[in-house]
């Protein structure tokens, strides 16, 4: 009876991670403290770390587990699935080897798993066609056709089979199929991976169709995923099919360095090594938003001289002295302002190439740029209600990446509370407030100009404060702003996860009873609840977690 019990609750667990992949983390951290067997912890906690990029850790317990493990059973396959798909992601030999054999094996693999095994033998086979040693996999059987997860990943590796094959028309007519039945199948990580893979093996031939799936996929990428590392490979396409924009370049760029900050120490050195070519820009686009005065070198007059084509003509477009200009260029003035140079970047109409040009003027061009932003913002912000300024500052601000490095006023305690009473309350006060630093200009600037990758976030959060009650609503967000920014923190994962998992998984976990206080007080469901504490993986997180939530009854 027991083993019968067990081997449902496990297929269920199947099913769930099936249909829907690293999106079922919650369950697989509630089945891990459900009194699993050792091997399926250990292959649960290889795949979260697999989820979590740390692949070495991955394989090594994978790779024990596998030595005790029966062979031909459920759990043997699973594991040989899991194993080949991070070997091949690491580009190791060994993937080959470990495809052949399940490719041989397959009808011995229990009927309920094949089409999750075949999901991974197709695409690891459309990434590495080209190997000779890699032995086609024939598609067993029309029934995979009906799963639909499954058939998702068939069509997707087929499609980068087109690809590579040069049928760039073909290929496109199955990324846009792969991405209809993946949004019908509700497979968030199909979904993402689809517009993503789309994006990117689309982006010479069809270039606007590209951008549109790229920037889709980065939205998808903060929606689905908590961890900003996991967004890497999105953002890095949308890098690549926009590259030819030059301010998308620059946001891009900086969301890919904050994601690259996140990534786990053990994995920075092959995530490094992967993403070279991007490491190398970020040094280029890095600002010092209160820096305000540089030195006048070499390389600044030489782009000076190379702009200024007339001392006089310049400086009436610009409003810089004549006499202040020909000292800027021949040396004499050892420093430059920093408004000095957006008067003349502006005078000028300069195109500034911020992967190229000095460092001083690509510093100051960046606040051009928060300048229009911000001036944009409090536009749009007079034609809001007091009641949406309420939910969209804190929620732009739970969206924003390593913010007590990054935005270090911002994040201070008191800052953000007086900034949404003023924004309430008097707009021109607000204005007054913000304007003095970059650092709030460039926030208010992002309530109506934000990444897509971090809109993702905002979004969540934005739903979650708007299904509050309003007399609630207006608590919770004071007793937030009153937390310090690590609390906060705690409460944003909350928040997005709740929202994130509000779907039908056919499955039902319960909170913890000491969280019922405040699930009732705010009148939130128990099951999103749950699956918002199960989200964390370690234990130490969600009694952080519960205390930092009762903190709000």
């Amino acid at each position: 009876m027991e083993r019968e019990k067990l081997r449902s609750k496990i297929k269920a667990l199947l099913q769930v991670l099936d249909n829907n992949g690293s999106f079922a983390k919650p369950f697989l951290n509630y089945y891990e403290s459900a009194g699993l067997p050792s091997g399926w912890r250990s292959y649960i906690q290889a795949i979260k770390l697999a989820w979590n990029r740390k692949y070495f850790k991955a394989l090594k317990i994978l790779e024990t587990t596998l030595v005790i493990t029966r062979k031909n059973g459920i759990l043997y396959y699973l594991i040989l699935s899991k194993k080949m798909s991070i070997l091949h992601f690491l580009g190791r030999e060994e993937a080959t080897a470990v495809y052949n054999k399940l490719r041989e094996e397959f009808s011995r693999i229990p009927p309920f798993l094949r089409s999750a095994v075949a999901s991974n033998l197709l695409n690891v086979y459309a990434r590495t066609a080209d190997n000779p040693k890699m032995k086609k996999f024939r598609f067993w059987s029309d029934s995979y056709k009906k799963d639909q997860s499954g058939w998702c990943f068939f069509l997707l590796g087929k499609a980068r089979d087109f690809t590579k094959k040069g049928d760039v028309v073909k290929a496109k007519r199955l990324f846009q199929e792969c991405i209809e039945e993946s949004l019908k199948a509700d497979h968030p990580i199909a979904i993402a991976t689809a517009y993503n893979d789309a994006a990117w093996h689309l982006r010479s031939t069809y270039p606007e169709d590209s951008i549109n799936y790229a920037r889709k996929a980065a939205y998808l990428n903060g929606k689905y995923r908590e961890s900003p590392a996991s967004a890497l490979p999105s953002i890095d396409t949308l890098i690549e099919v926009e590259k030819d924009f030059v301010s998308k370049e620059v946001v891009n760029l900086e969301i890919f360095a904050g994601c690259m900050e996140c990534v786990p120490k053990e994995m920075e050195n092959h995530i490094r090594k992967r993403y070279a070519h991007r490491m190398i820009l970020l040094p280029k686009i890095l600002t010092d938003l209160e820096k305000s005065l540089y030195e006048n070198d070499m390389e600044l007059r030489e782009w000076l001289s190379k702009n200024i084509k007339s001392i006089k003509q310049t400086s009436l477009l610009s409003g810089v002295a004549r006499d202040n200009l020909s000292k800027l260029i021949n040396g004499k003035t050892q420093t430059v302002r920093g408004e000095t140079l957006r008067k003349i970047i502006t005078g000028l109409k300069i195109e500034v190439d911020p992967l190229n040009d000095p460092y001083p003027v690509v510093n100051e061009w960046i606040k051009l740029q928060i300048d229009k932003g911000f001036e944009n913002a409090i536009t749009e912000l007079e034609k809001l209600k007091p009641s949406e300024h309420e939910i969209l500052i804190p929620s732009t601000y739970t969206a924003l990446l390593n913010r007590r490095k990054d935005h270090p006023y911002l994040s201070r305690k008191g800052t953000l509370s007086r900034a949404l009473e003023l924004c309430k309350g008097d707009l021109q006060k607000f204005k007054e407030f913000t304007e003095n630093r970059y650092e709030t200009k460039k926030f208010v600037a992002q309530l109506f100009e934000l990444h897509p990758f971090l809109e993702g976030r905002r979004d969540l959060v934005r739903k979650f404060l708007k299904a509050l009650p309003a007399r609630k609503r207006k608590e919770f967000i004071h007793k937030y702003l009153q937390l310090g920014d690590e609390d906060r923190e705690v409460i944003d994962t909350f928040m997005r996860n709740y929202v994130r998992y509000d779907r039908n998984w056919g499955l039902r976990v319960k909170p913890p009873a000491e969280l019922y206080p405040f699930t009732q007080k705010y009148r939130l469901k128990k099951t999103q609840t749950a699956l918002a504490y199960w989200a964390l993986d370690k234990k130490k997180e969600r009694k952080k977690l519960a205390n930092r939530l009762l903190k709000f009854v």
